[in-house]
C-alpha cells in the first residue's frame, strides 16, 4: 500500500499552486489557439482513419464473405475496419468544428 506522507501533499499543493497560475495566465493565449489545435487534431485523426482503412478493405472484402467458415480470427479486422471508418469520420468532424470555430471568431471580430 502507498504511504502518502505530509511531505508528498506538501509536493503535490505547491506544484499544484505553482501551475494553476501559469494555466491562469495562459488561458487567453489558449483559446486563441483551440480552433487551430482542434482542426490539428481532426486532420490528424482523419488521415490515420483513412490509411487504416486502407489497409483494412483489402483484407476485409475477401474475408467478409468466408465469415462464418473463419469464426473467431475475424474479429480483430472487423474492429480495424469500423473502427477506421469511425476515426475517419471522428476526424472529418474536429476538422469541421475547428474550421467553423476559427470562421466564427473572425466573422465576430468583423
Amino acid at each position: 500500500m502507498t504511504d502518502v506522507s505530509w511531505s508528498t501533499w506538501g509536493t503535490i499543493i505547491s506544484v499544484v499552486l505553482m501551475v494553476v497560475p501559469a494555466l491562469v495566465r495562459l488561458r487567453q493565449h489558449l483559446v486563441k489557439l483551440q480552433d487551430l489545435i482542434i482542426e490539428i487534431v481532426g486532420v490528424v485523426v482523419l488521415l490515420v482513419g483513412a490509411v487504416l482503412y486502407m489497409v483494412t478493405v483489402p483484407q476485409w472484402v475477401p474475408v467478409r464473405e468466408q465469415m462464418e467458415r473463419l469464426g473467431t480470427d475475424v474479429q480483430s479486422l472487423s474492429i480495424l475496419f469500423f473502427g477506421s471508418i469511425a476515426m475517419t469520420m471522428l476526424g472529418a468532424m474536429l476538422t469541421l468544428f475547428g474550421i467553423l470555430g476559427r470562421v466564427s471568431t473572425t466573422l465576430k471580430r468583423r
